[in-house]
């Protein structure tokens, strides 16, 4: 509530709030505007082609060359040579901006449920685990409420259902008449002083990269872009310096020393506890990984079919482990997430998994 107050938002003090869950006191900000972001970037396309751009998607870029240049290899073997690149890929593609070392991966959830009257309001938890709570309209126009909240350093859990249904839970104690129509999950990336990174890397003037927007894409993500593109066109916003210049030095250092001791710790226990643990069968929804022989294995069964591959993150040799709430396989150490069969999902990996005794083209190995 300070804090608010002193950067001028004219937001009141509550004692309690008309809702039908406890509230012990509330810093409310009056006449908040709602977006949808699925919406937001359809309009934002629409008006980016119009202008004359190129929108092209299912393309992943694999690596960006930052000597002279920039040149761009998809991940089809296509090669592409822009004048500006913004790596804006959550996780940065590229390891020499040192990114992936100051940022956590952060995943969150949601549960979407079908209500008569759900409470008008968007509001945020102060405590732990945090829970939010927000209403919205479903593409059939009925009134439907948003839970979400409960959010945990990616791959760092022994259950992502187990989050869900904590936040179900929370649901059916507030919301007794709410329907469950669907949940999903996001992922996001925290720094070490809180505040976002954006603009250029320091080895390449024509690349530029955007991470660490602390799941507030909404206000992050347009000062990113507005700060880049200005900068592309030779203009770019004072406040941008001023931001840098003011980042807390000393405790974003103990803060990263503090981040990465961690990523050391589940580098060393992710290894040791997969050399130590002898092989078993999945059962369908489930994976797990393992030594065999001199090898380690990564099983998994997604209730379709079995799968085996390598369980060695390709980012920086993180021991990955296996998400029962969607089925892939997660990094603790950068975040990085992969399909059953080994295909990369979210960065900062570029590269998929290797399946144990044979090459990444199929062939065998001997």
């Amino acid at each position: 509530f300070v804090a608010a107050e002193a950067l001028g938002l004219p937001v009141t003090w509550q004692d309690g709030l008309d809702v039908p869950f406890p509230v012990h006191g509330a810093a409310v900000l009056a006449d908040q505007v709602q977006v949808d972001p699925g919406s937001l970037v359809e309009s934002l396309a629409r008006e980016a082609r119009a202008a004359g751009a190129v929108l092209v998607d299912g393309a992943r870029v694999a690596h960006v060359d930052l000597v002279g240049s920039p040149r761009v290899r998809l991940a089809d073997g296509r090669r592409v040579r822009p004048r500006s690149v913004v790596v804006a890929t959550n996780g940065t593609i590229l390891d020499r901006s040192g990114a992936f070392a100051d940022t956590e991966a952060q995943r969150s959830y949601i549960v979407a449920y079908r209500h008569r009257t759900p409470p008008s309001i968007m509001a945020l938890s102060a405590g732990s685990p945090s829970i939010s709570v927000r209403d919205a309209v479903a593409p059939d126009e009925t009134p439907v409420v948003l839970v979400g909240g409960h959010g945990h350093v990616v791959g760092r859990t022994r259950s992502e259902v187990a989050h869900v249904d904590a936040l179900r839970a929370w649901a059916a104690e507030h919301l007794p008449e709410a329907e469950e129509i669907a949940a999903w999950s996001a992922q996001d990336r925290t720094t070490s002083d809180g505040l976002p990174r954006f603009g250029r890397l320091t080895v390449s003037p024509h690349v530029r990269h955007a991470t660490g927007m602390a799941k507030w894409g909404f206000t992050n993500g347009p000062a990113a872009a507005l700060a880049i593109a200005g900068d592309i066109l030779g203009d770019a916003p004072a406040w941008h310096a001023r931001m840098e210049r003011g980042r807390p030095v000393t405790a974003t250092v103990r803060r990263r020393v503090t981040l990465n001791a961690s990523v050391a710790r589940e580098l060393v226990s992710g290894w040791v506890r997969a050399v130590a643990t002898g092989p078993s069968s999945p059962r369908p929804g489930r994976g797990a990984v393992h030594r065999e022989g001199v090898r380690l294995v990564a099983d998994a069964d997604d209730g379709e079919r079995e799968h085996r591959v390598s369980p060695v993150c390709t980012h920086l040799g993180g021991i990955l482990r296996w998400n029962d709430l969607e089925q892939t396989w997660d990094c603790p150490l950068h975040g990085s997430r992969f399909s059953p069969d080994g295909e990369v999902l979210d960065g900062p990996a570029t590269a998929p998994l290797g399946c144990p005794g044979r090459a990444r083209d199929g062939s065998d190995l001997r």
